[in-house]
């Protein structure tokens, strides 16, 4: 799997207005403050690639968003998806939201409905590197079985690891590995992420005190990350195996998320990329 390196974030606060935190590449803000230009916005060219569309988190991820629900989140998704003609994407679902708000399982009939595929995320998005293979495995086992009613028309049996962290001992990552083997699970692996999630809390306080202005920078910002990121793996690829790869890109369902889709879906086709 490839990640991201050699860029640390940072937070800056946007005024005192909305005191909303937009995160920002930390190398680039150094950049502009030694050298009083705007940083640079991407990362040199992008060859043309093909990219997969995940989605983590389903049926709910952060805080709730003023003015729309989960259900409105999960809807502007598929149809900003459908909008660009993405392949059926699969979303990584955990169990815990249904227990909090039963509502929520209506996400995961609208993604289903929508053609779209579900996978496992274990139920109560464990951090394998916190828990025992054990109660990890048995956390899997109960995702599955909550699963059941959505998971038939899916082509493969695919699980993601939360936090991307597959266990803090060589025996842990084995243990689970082997289970997932056993049981037919394919490991989704992640070349492209531009950490999303980081941004939500800000863009949910600026929405909060109507600051459209701070909330249209952040959309900003996120398409752009988006962008860069991808080039950033492309290059990662090229170094790594000396050639591109199909990459892979990690998304949460989220406000923000929804609102900036259909931007970067088109800012993405329109550099060249495939969804695949």
């Amino acid at each position: 799997m490839l990640r991201r390196h050699g860029h640390a974030w940072a937070t800056l606060l946007l005024g005192c207005t909305c005191a909303c935190v937009l995160i920002v590449d930390a190398d680039a803000a150094v950049a502009q403050a030694a050298q009083g230009s705007e940083p640079p916005q991407l990362l040199g060219s992008l060859e043309r690639t093909e990219l997969a569309i995940t989605v983590d988190d389903l049926p709910a991820h952060s805080d709730a968003h003023p003015g729309m629900s989960r259900i409105d989140i999960a809807a502007e998704m598929i149809a900003a998806l459908k909008g660009a003609e993405a392949p059926p994407t699969y979303g990584f679902a955990n169990g815990t939201p249904m227990l909090w708000d039963p509502v929520v399982t209506e996400v995961l009939n609208l993604w289903h409905d929508a053609g779209f595929l579900l996978a496992n995320h274990t139920f109560s998005h464990l951090d394998l590197g916190q828990v025992s293979a054990e109660i990890f495995i048995g956390d899997i086992e109960k995702m599955e079985q909550a699963l059941t009613p959505w998971v038939s028309a899916s082509p493969a049996k695919l699980f993601r690891y939360p936090y991307l962290s597959e266990g803090d001992t060589h025996a842990k990552r084995r243990t689970v590995r082997e289970y997932l083997q056993q049981h037919e699970y394919r490991i989704a692996p992640v070349t492209v992420d531009y950490n999303d999630w980081a941004w939500s809390a800000a863009y949910t306080r600026c929405s909060l005190v109507h600051d459209e202005g701070a909330m249209q920078q952040l959309e900003e910002q996120v398409v752009t990350a988006a962008r860069r990121t991808l080039r950033e793996a492309q290059h990662q690829a090229k170094f790594l195996v000396g050639r591109d790869i199909k990459h892979i890109l990690l998304l949460h369902i989220s406000a923000l998320t929804a609102r900036t889709l259909p931007a970067m879906l088109a800012a993405f086709q329109a550099d060249g990329v495939k969804l695949v």
